[in-house]
């Protein structure tokens, strides 16, 4: 799913845990300052793009998908 160059502050998680088979997740080029550790639920995805965003760190969620 494509969510880049939004202007998002936080990722629409609640809506995307609907659909747990995301594979890709682009939330490239918004003004995201920190991922939920609800990110860790979408256990099919395979690649994450969170570049050109204001994230310090990433939750210890992400190291499981």
């Amino acid at each position: 799913m494509y969510l880049f160059r939004n202007q998002m502050i936080e990722p629409p998680l609640r809506g995307l845990l609907v659909l747990s088979h995301i594979q890709l997740l682009d939330l490239s080029g918004n003004q995201i300052i920190a991922l939920p550790p609800e990110i860790g639920r979408l256990t099919s995805l395979t690649s994450l793009d969170v570049r050109a965003n204001k994230l310090t760190s990433l939750p210890l969620q992400v190291g499981s998908l």
